[in-house]
C-alpha cells in the first residue's frame, strides 16, 4: 500500500490538498482512496479526468468512482515521464 500526502488537480483549476491510500495494480495502474473534506465541492467537478500529484514524485491520471463528503474512491494510471 502506498500512503502519503498529495494534491488533486482538476481540469477546471481547483486544487485540493489531501491524504491518499493507493495500491498497485498490474503495471502502472493504481486504485485507492483520497481523503479530504469535499462536502462543499460541486460533485460535477469529479466527473472529469483529474491529476493526482503525489509526495513521492509520481503523477497519476485518476478517475473518481465513488464520492462521499470526506473521501473519493479512484482508479488511475501513473503518468509516464518523457525525457
Amino acid at each position: 500500500m502506498l500512503t502519503g500526502h498529495g494534491v488533486l488537480v482538476s481540469q477546471r483549476g481547483p486544487r485540493f490538498a489531501l491524504t491518499y491510500e493507493l495500491v498497485d495494480t498490474a503495471g502502472t495502474g493504481r486504485i485507492g482512496h483520497l481523503m479530504f473534506d469535499n462536502a462543499e465541492c460541486d460533485p460535477a467537478l469529479f466527473a472529469e479526468l483529474m491529476m493526482l500529484d503525489c509526495e513521492n514524485g509520481e503523477k497519476l491520471d485518476v478517475t473518481v468512482t465513488v464520492v462521499s463528503d470526506r473521501c473519493l474512491g479512484v482508479v488511475g494510471r501513473v503518468k509516464l515521464q518523457h525525457n
